[in-house]
């Protein structure tokens, strides 16, 4: 599957099951594998672990094994959050 067309499928998923939320994804250099953020609200008072387990649970439910080994990392954020990173 191409690369641009993982990232449409990931971008839509993620969008759908985060409702409102901000999804920036890229490839990583030199893997070529997919990287991004996860920007929502909805993680506001929930650790990282949380939040990656959310995001696991979704891709692990609706990708190929394929489409996961393409995917690298998705950082997940709240919109305060990136303000601050921002700012700093």
């Amino acid at each position: 599957m191409a690369r641009q067309t993982l990232m449409t499928k990931v971008r839509r998923l993620l969008e759908s099951r985060f409702p409102g939320s901000d999804v920036k994804l890229e490839r990583a250099t030199p893997s070529s594998k997919v990287v991004g953020t996860l920007i929502w609200a909805g993680f506001t008072g929930r650790d990282q672990i949380e939040r990656q387990r959310a995001v696991r649970e979704v891709i692990r439910g609706e990708l190929s094994v394929a489409d996961q080994l393409a995917l690298s990392a998705i950082l997940t954020i709240t919109p305060t959050e990136l303000e601050v990173m921002r700012a700093g």
